[in-house]
């Protein structure tokens, strides 16, 4: 049986990784756990300069059971009144079901909509992300749904820009795990690593894939047969401080067209990113 530590050597032995950002794959098969488990949705956006590897990350558990990759969304994409054959609803809510976990590798495409369609699928994905969305139509039918979807994108650092991802809204609803830079040096082991992985790459990334299928697997066994631990106190209390900190710094303000400060708002409560946490 496959376990975390045999994903992480195998990924480590495919693409060029520092130690710190393996931390990805085990978050990565925590978030389709708990996609699984009763609880708040757990959002994650992985950010960072196009070609880095977000994408390779996400790949691996692109192919799990109820995942969902999309490329790209429009206002009518999470539900519509419209149906297919027999009346069955297509809605992208509809087919991802009660429990699931969504998948978008290039959510950049989003914050680079017009403002007005922009604005509407962030609205629509925080309301999904309290696990209830409806949706009024013109001819008289409320699409509904009501479940638990986790969530995981890939951005660019563009997401921190004004009027698009913090302002919006979005940013807040997730952990933002941010790739680190690299100096000229990684960069170039970084080239060497992909120029010898480029003949293997379809078979490298199914290898991975498999692999993480295999983790989940022995997962499931243990999920079925214990009882997940309560957090200790002292684990407690440490959650609540990291998300106090965290939710102080990230306070959004308001700038004027120069960049001068107008107005900083009151910081979000560490409720939500706790529970994440």
């Amino acid at each position: 049986m496959k376990t975390i530590k045999d994903l992480r050597d195998q990924y480590r032995a495919s693409f060029f990784v520092q130690e710190e950002q393996l931390m990805l794959t085990d978050a990565l098969m925590a978030i389709y756990v708990s996609s699984k488990l009763d609880g708040d949705a757990i959002w994650m956006m992985v950010v960072g300069a196009p070609s880095m590897g977000k994408t390779e990350f996400v790949n691996i558990i692109c192919k799990l059971d109820k995942v969902f990759d999309v490329s790209t969304l429009t206002e009518n994409t999470f539900l519509s009144s419209a149906r297919g054959p027999a009346g069955k609803k297509n809605s992208l809510l509809h087919r991802m079901g009660a429990r699931s976990l969504l998948i978008m590798k290039d959510f950049t495409t989003i914050l680079t909509m017009r403002p007005e369609k922009r604005d509407q699928i962030l609205a629509q994905m925080r309301e999904i992300y309290d696990g209830r969305f409806t949706k009024e139509s013109g001819n008289g039918t409320s699409p509904s749904w009501t479940g638990k979807v986790c969530f995981v994108g890939c951005v660019t650092d563009s997401i921190y820009d004004e009027g698009n991802g913090e302002s919006a809204g979005m940013g807040r609803r997730s952990i933002m795990y941010e790739l680190p830079n690299l100096s000229l040096k990684m960069r170039e082991e970084m080239g060497i690593f992909a120029n010898k992985a480029r003949p293997t790459i379809a078979a490298i990334r199914e290898g991975l894939k498999v692999c993480a299928a295999e983790v989940y697997a022995g997962l499931e066994e243990r999920l079925a047969q214990e009882t997940i631990p309560r957090l200790t106190e002292e684990q407690a209390l440490t959650f609540i401080q990291m998300s106090n900190f965290v939710t102080t710094a990230r306070t959004a303000v308001s700038r004027d067209f120069k960049g001068n400060l107008l107005r900083a708002n009151s910081p979000e409560g560490p409720a939500r990113f706790s529970s994440q946490l």
